[in-house]
């Protein structure tokens, strides 16, 4: 899922101050003069209304374009994905609420993608555990950042637990939650091995090590 947020209304505001400051200066120019003189105000003060309703439009036109792209992205993963308006200061909390929260299928980890001063891209990553228990909640988004709440990733467990198959995984996961998340080992499991990227990584995994999102672990029958 990705939100954009953006200050559309206040950009709006001051795009129009802007051409009324102008405008307002052109029509006092004009009560005092007579003739062709006064007539090429007056096109100075038309031409700049054309352009603010012209400005306007093509704004309005972004946001559009920018909220379809955002919602053909991210309909899996929020309940309401699109372009947010910020009023004031608002939380990364407070927008991911606007969106209708995060769904099931959603990662572990939120991405808050921001163009620094040099015009490059920072990237700021949020767990979703500090998200749901209040940790994140000083997290503040910028005008014109972008949250990313990417799918959920995996990790596959077989052999002799209660209920193997694939699981989500989360930041720290540990074999022994693991363990837990299958319904936990039968009488006869034996030692654990963990496969990652078509290898094998730790053939006597201990319930301390940590799982890697796509990992595949193997518990074994012990023998009596």
């Amino acid at each position: 899922m990705a939100i954009n947020v953006e200050r559309t209304r206040d950009q709006l505001v001051d795009d129009f101050a802007t051409v009324l400051n102008e405008t307002e200066d052109l029509l006092k120019k004009a009560s005092h003069e007579t003739g062709e003189r006064a007539k090429d105000l007056r096109a100075q003060v038309e031409a700049k209304l054309l352009a603010a309703k012209l400005r306007m439009q093509e704004l309005q036109g972004e946001a559009v374009d920018r909220a379809k792209d955002a919602a053909r992205a991210t309909d899996d993963y929020v309940r309401d994905p699109g372009q947010k308006i910020l009023e004031g200061n608002a939380s990364l909390i407070s927008v991911l609420a606007q969106a209708g929260s995060m769904t099931l299928d959603a990662g572990s980890y939120v991405i808050i993608s921001r163009r620094d001063a040099k015009g490059g891209i920072e990237q700021i990553r949020v767990s979703r555990r500090d998200i749901e228990t209040g940790l994140a909640q000083n997290v503040q988004l910028k005008d014109g950042d972008t949250v990313l709440v990417p799918k959920a990733e995996t990790f596959f467990i077989t052999g002799q637990v209660r209920a193997g198959g694939s699981y989500t995984w989360e930041d720290g996961l540990t074999v022994e939650r693991a363990l837990t998340m299958a319904g936990g080992p039968t009488e006869r499991a034996g030692s654990i091995s963990i496969d990652r990227g078509g290898k094998t990584v730790a053939k006597k995994a201990k319930k301390t090590d940590l799982v890697q999102a796509n990992d595949t672990l193997r518990v074994g029958t012990r023998i009596f």
